[in-house]
């Protein structure tokens, strides 16, 4: 039972640290877009969304900015793991 603790432990602490890496990654490739998210949910958690108008208006532009983000992920890796000759 200790073991598979361990093992538990150790792939948690792995994935945080793979998912650490690959937002310092992110961070400095896009800082603004970065930035932008984190002052989005700073204001959300802070309380600043006194109104439907504003959640929604957040909402459509966190969405756009989240599918834009996944769009450059997703495009950043297949451009990566592409093979040379298809370049």
């Amino acid at each position: 039972m200790t073991q598979t603790l361990d093992t538990r432990v150790s792939m948690l602490v792995e994935r945080f640290e793979d998912a650490h890496h690959q937002l310092s990654q992110h961070a400095k490739e896009q800082p603004y877009a970065v930035l932008a998210v984190a002052a989005g949910l700073g204001f959300i958690l802070g309380g600043g969304l006194s109104s439907r108008l504003i959640g929604s208006w957040l909402s459509v532009g966190g969405r756009t900015l989240v599918s834009r983000l996944a769009l450059d992920w997703l495009a950043s890796t297949v451009e990566r793991r592409a093979p040379e000759s298809i370049h």
